[in-house]
């Protein structure tokens, strides 16, 4: 018994410790939690306004893209007619193809 009671003490002393050890840091671990979890909860909500703000600017460019290339489809037309009056451009297969296309320039 001599050598069981020292033994026994040093564990008690050590639930103790442990136990006042675990009451004192469990506050100061759930406030650092309780901060981190408010911290990233501010950065999330920033990334969201972000995102839908380019998700915004993405709309915009398609609406922008969209209506470019309905004029652009607009336009095409009187290209064509164009393209069939300019001087020196074959309408017609005359068997001159192999002969170059004299230029604006020349």
């Amino acid at each position: 018994m001599n050598q069981l009671l020292p033994i026994l003490l040093l564990f008690i002393g050590l639930a103790i410790g442990v136990t006042a050890a675990w009451l004192v840091l469990r506050n100061k671990i759930q406030n650092a939690y309780d901060r981190g979890k408010s911290d990233a909860e501010g950065e999330r909500i920033a990334l969201t306004e972000r995102m839908h703000a380019r998700d915004q600017t993405i709309a915009a460019q398609n609406e922008k893209l969209q209506q470019f290339e309905t004029q652009s489809r607009k336009a095409r037309p009187p290209n064509r007619i164009l393209d069939q009056s300019w001087p020196n451009t074959p309408r017609s297969s005359t068997g001159n193809e192999s002969k170059p296309r004299k230029s604006w320039m020349s």
